[in-house]
């Protein structure tokens, strides 16, 4: 596995230049060459040009504003952050898109790639960007030789438990397994298994019916606890200074 050729997608605001120029630096030092980023859809436009919301149910909203001229209604299951009714209800929506944006051109690799926010540095523990390096490229070497099938590595994430979703530890030091976590702010997905674009296309379709990413990731998550891995300790976690969302 050599992490100089994989390729890394980010969602990044586009007048947030800051978080771009401290994502380059990190990867840079971890040693991805192969960085593109994807302009994430912006809360802050979708007001300005008439974005309009209303609550039509419990946890439930529909959103309202015009997509390349044409009037779209979308479905948004927020968090407890929405519940106000606030500008949080735009930015959890455009974080969602643009999650569903980067996962379907993702869908078109033919490899493993990387998925990611803007808002990460490297986990307690872990030490530099080269033991994140040799970490990484540890975890995959393992993945592919113990499970040739493994579709999605959440690189950092919130494990939740359940009577039936534990996150068991898997044959490799280091992994778990992940059939019931939060966070998708950096995932790898193995796109040399054809399983992985079927889950992809799952999580699309669960953020269309108003999932955040991070539930739409683990709600396909849970009835696939086989395919998904996380890292364990993270190789990585949000960082505190960015607010998350992508918001306003």
């Amino acid at each position: 596995a050599c992490l100089r050729g994989l390729p890394v997608r980010i969602i990044n605001l586009k007048r947030r230049l800051d978080r771009k120029s401290t994502m380059r630096s990190l990867l840079r030092d971890i040693g991805f060459s192969d960085v593109k980023y994807i302009e994430a859809i912006d809360a802050e436009e979708i007001v300005k040009s008439g974005g309009r919301s209303m609550k039509v149910g419990k946890g439930m909203w529909s959103i309202t504003y015009d997509v390349g001229g044409v009037r779209k209604t979308f479905k948004l299951k927020g968090n407890k952050l929405a519940s106000t009714g606030s500008c949080e209800v735009f930015a959890q929506h455009a974080c969602a898109r643009s999650h569903r944006h980067m996962l379907v051109l993702a869908a078109k690799a033919s490899g493993p790639i990387l998925l990611c926010e803007d808002d990460w540095k490297i986990g307690p523990g872990i030490g530099s960007a080269v033991e994140v390096r040799k970490e990484l490229t540890r975890v995959i070497r393992c993945l592919n030789k113990y499970y040739p099938r493994w579709c999605c590595l959440h690189l950092g994430s919130d494990p939740l438990w359940s009577n039936t979703h534990n996150n068991g530890v898997s044959k490799v030091a280091g992994i778990s397994h992940a059939s019931y976590v939060m966070q998708a702010h950096a995932v790898l997905w193995n796109l040399r298994v054809k399983d992985s674009r079927k889950l992809i296309q799952e999580v699309c379709d669960s953020i269309d019916r108003g999932f955040l990413a991070d539930n739409a990731y683990a709600s396909v998550m849970r009835k696939n606890p086989e395919k998904f891995f996380r890292c364990n300790p993270d190789l990585i976690i949000q960082d505190s200074r960015f607010a998350s969302n992508l918001q306003l």
